[in-house]
């Protein structure tokens, strides 16, 4: 599930913030030939509870 096998790692943290972009700009990689591969792997990213940690902190600082 994750770039190097079973376990989420640096290059996973790597990729995050490229996911949020996606997310922010409305970016949908099935438009760009994504089957479904990226467009799982970058919704897992954003599922990650280091992330969600982050994004909260944000939100609460008022980032958007």
């Amino acid at each position: 599930p994750w770039l190097a096998g079973d376990e989420w790692g640096i290059a996973d943290a790597f990729f995050t913030p490229v996911a949020t972009r996606f997310l922010t700009y409305g970016v949908k990689l099935s438009d760009h030939g994504d089957t479904g591969e990226a467009g799982g792997y970058a919704a897992r990213l954003l599922q990650r509870p280091e992330y969600l940690a982050w994004l909260a902190g944000a939100q609460s600082a008022g980032m958007r």
